[in-house]
């Protein structure tokens, strides 16, 4: 019991603590989102590329992210070498590599964060001016108007708002396809 105490409250001091971090995050999110919309608009695809030197040679891992969600991956060839040593640079180039990947991956999920509480914003905006006037009036009316309110806030949170988050992420994707059919015609 006490362990379970100790654990929420560090759960709630670590949220704390993280909490202008993942304002920062959601404040920029929608600027990488449009960086990343942008790249797949011009180029036809998102490119995360990983750059390294073997015995001065200039080699590249590359991912492609399109928007119909192929990827291509092009990596060095392997056998191009028959070193210890270029196995071992190459295994751990490889890990950056996927390091990056996911640190764009983190990124992508952060943005749907970012829209997520952008909706959560517009919800306690929306709920702000009934119960500000629940507060001036009093009345069974406004008391009606605001627990309606409330109520309809916290249905569409809880079940509406995870589909729209799902949707609008998938609608860019789908507009972004629609764009290229136009472009390529």
């Amino acid at each position: 019991m006490v362990q379970e105490i100790f654990n929420g409250l560090k759960s709630i001091l670590l949220k704390i603590i993280n909490f202008p971090k993942e304002v920062f995050y959601a404040f920029i999110a929608p600027f990488r989102v449009y960086k990343f919309l942008k790249n797949m608009l011009r180029e036809g695809f998102y490119e995360i590329t990983t750059d390294f030197e073997f015995e001065g040679n200039p080699y590249q891992f590359r991912t492609l992210i399109q928007p119909d969600a192929d990827i291509i991956n092009y990596i060095p060839d392997i056998a191009k070498h028959t070193k210890k040593k270029w196995l071992e640079t190459f295994r751990k180039e490889y890990q950056n590599h996927i390091e990056n990947i996911e640190f764009f991956l983190q990124r992508a999920t952060e943005s749907q964060l970012a829209l997520s509480r952008l909706i959560d914003t517009g919800i306690i905006t929306g709920n702000g001016y009934p119960i500000w006037q629940f507060i001036e009036q009093l009345s069974i009316e406004t008391a009606g108007i605001s627990g309606a309110t409330l109520a309809l806030s916290v249905a569409f949170r809880k079940f509406l708002k995870p589909y729209i988050v799902k949707l609008s992420l998938r609608g860019i994707f789908r507009l972004a396809r629609v764009y290229f059919r136009k472009k390529l015609s």
